[in-house]
């Protein structure tokens, strides 16, 4: 018997969560975790709600890191908006008081010397299989309504008959169970009920009409109208399916077509080089897959002319950047090592390590070349002296970095995120200007520097 736990928690705790996912695993609990950074965009935001929705139960592990991300705090918001069942773990060093305020009066479990999270397993369990039977059908509940308010709340998502029936009998029990319906459940029950009531008068309607002798086939037509609504739900339910189907057929064609063209590149190859080359790239610009890539480095590998622009063992790199001048490359490793390299004859300049601790996700060179930028899935971001031995100017922390810009003088470097956008000093490596609560999924400077433009969904802002 599973239970579906959803764990938030920071980067710098994963080894105890992995202590935790294993003890859950043992007890047949199953537990939403993200790992490895779902892609950051709309879609990875929703996944990241989505499982929250379908857990039932929502495990925060408090600790310095946590308290502070942007992020565990958003998942943290929106489970107690869903009056979902919050779990808070205390790490040692947390006190009460450094809690969100939301959840101080919560039940929680504290880890410290004299305390394992090995020994809590068993109430901790305890706690996710209480009252599990209210739990599961207020996450039923909880994943339908959440898809009624994602369809603009449209009638055809509404709950009808017999299991609106039950539903109605669940919500009786609400004054002697915990958690509480979220608004939003109650909301989506209360409009149920109205839909049910209209459909009801429309049978009230024909039986009226029958007792007063209304003819029979003016009989008919209100049965007729009562079907042409089921037909019309029943067609409503079937696009949306549709336009699901068609959705996914679309990216599969899309996938099936740059395997087609990488295939081509490769047969090509030997007897046409331009059009084998131009077919990789068209194959990796549609899909980016391990057949167009392979496609794609066959073509660069097989003419002499094109190696210079290639990097050595290219799979080995996980970022790539330019210098300005054209005369450098970095690259970083796997294990947070970045490298400097001659552009000419990749011979390797300078080294950078100890530093990144997790894999490197974004390098930038500045306008003069001198400085480097960096940021890692370990939450770090660095400004690196290339002047000097690769001295920091700056190392700070960061739940994530979509965008990366210096300023054509090479004074400011602005640093957009999914909740925040930053301005630093490059010389000094102080923050200039912090903008919280605002995603910035591009920027750029003006070419005088002194305007920077940012974008968000659907609007941008400048400073």
């Amino acid at each position: 018997m599973f239970r579906n736990v959803f764990i938030s928690y920071a980067r710098k705790d994963q080894s105890l969560v992995n202590i935790l996912i294993n003890e859950l695993k043992t007890q047949h609990r199953e537990s939403w975790v993200d790992w490895k950074d779902i892609p950051k965009s709309v879609d990875w935001q929703r996944e990241i709600w989505e499982g929250i929705e379908k857990a039932d139960s929502f495990i925060f592990i408090a600790s310095h890191d946590s308290i502070k991300s942007t992020i565990c705090l958003a998942e943290l918001n929106y489970a107690l908006n869903l009056n979902k069942r919050i779990i808070p773990i205390i790490v040692k060093g947390i006190e009460i008081e450094q809690l969100p305020n939301e959840i101080r009066i919560i039940n929680s479990f504290r880890i410290n010397e004299d305390t394992s999270l090995e020994s809590i397993v068993p109430e901790l369990i305890d706690t996710i299989d209480k009252d599990f039977e209210w739990i599961r059908e207020h996450t039923k509940l909880t994943v339908k309504a959440s898809e009624w308010l994602r369809s603009n709340k449209h009638r055809s998502f509404l709950i009808r008959g017999k299991n609106l029936k039950y539903t109605e009998e669940w919500i009786i029990k609400k004054e002697v169970s915990e958690p509480k319906p979220s608004n939003l459940i109650l909301e989506f029950i209360q409009c149920s009920q109205k839909n049910a009531r209209n459909l009801k008068r429309i049978l009230t309607g024909v039986s009226v009409l029958i007792l007063a002798g209304i003819s029979y086939l003016s009989f008919l037509y209100l049965i007729e109208i009562i079907k042409h609504e089921e037909t019309t739900y029943d067609l409503q339910n079937e696009k949306v399916l549709k336009e699901t189907a068609e959705s996914i057929a679309e990216q599969e064609k899309e996938v099936s077509i740059s395997n087609k063209i990488a295939a081509e590149s490769l047969f090509r190859l030997d007897n046409d080089f331009d059009l084998a080359l131009l077919l990789s790239v068209e194959s990796y610009q549609l899909h980016e897959s391990y057949q167009s890539l392979n496609a794609l480095f066959s073509a660069w590998q097989s003419h002499p002319s094109l190696m210079k622009y290639v990097i050595p063992k290219f799979d080995t790199w996980t970022s790539i950047a330019i210098s300005t001048n054209g005369e450098r490359y970095a690259v970083s490793k796997p294990d947070g090592t970045i490298q400097i390299h001659n552009l000419e004859n990749h011979e390797l300049l300078k080294q950078l390590r100890d530093s990144h601790t997790e894999i490197i996700d974004y390098l930038l060179f500045s306008p003069n070349d001198e400085i480097l930028f960096s940021s890692s899935l370990d939450g770090k971001m660095i400004l690196w002296d290339l002047s000097t031995l690769g001295e920091t100017l700056l190392t700070t922390e960061s739940d994530s970095t979509w965008s990366v810009a210096f300023s054509p003088d090479g004074n400011h470097l602005a640093v957009g995120g999914i909740f925040n956008l930053l301005l630093f000093e490059t010389k000094t490596g102080k923050v200039k200007h912090e903008l919280n609560n605002t995603g910035a999924y591009s920027v750029a400077f003006s070419p005088d520097s002194k305007l920077l433009a940012a974008g968000e969904d659907n609007h941008i802002f400048f400073i």
